[in-house]
């Protein structure tokens, strides 16, 4: 289980080089898709960190969380879905589940063409 989990950091990690605590943020997620779905737009020289997620999913199939780039980074590895079932990556007071590199999307990645809602919870560091 380990393997599905291989960017766990600590709340240490969260703060910048001045000791100030980032915010964190929340956004909506809504699509119908195959392949990687922009769940967070990049921002230019900033990391995304993924801290909470809930989706639903209409269709059976598989998701994981990626950054966005030539050569995605899988934070979160594939993980089965149920037709109207979903899945929750919850927060956990001191960690977090993955990072984008600086400036990629975060995305989720199905392996089948599904309706998918929910939300992330995520930092910019």
């Amino acid at each position: 289980m380990s393997g599905l989990f291989p960017s766990v950091g600590t709340v240490q990690d969260t703060l910048d080089n001045v000791g100030k605590a980032h915010e964190a943020k929340r956004a909506p997620i809504s699509f119908t898709g195959t392949g990687a779905q922009q769940i967070v737009a990049g921002v230019t020289g900033k990391k995304l960190r993924v801290l909470a997620l809930v989706i639903l999913t209409d269709t059976a199939g598989t998701i994981a969380v990626q950054d966005d780039n030539a050569s995605p980074q899988v934070l979160v590895g594939a993980m089965p879905v149920a037709a109207n079932g979903g899945m929750v990556i919850p927060f956990c007071e001191g960690v977090y589940w993955g990072e984008t590199q600086s400036g990629d999307d975060l995305d989720l990645n199905c392996s089948t063409s599904m309706t998918v809602g929910g939300v992330v919870v995520y930092m910019e560091i």
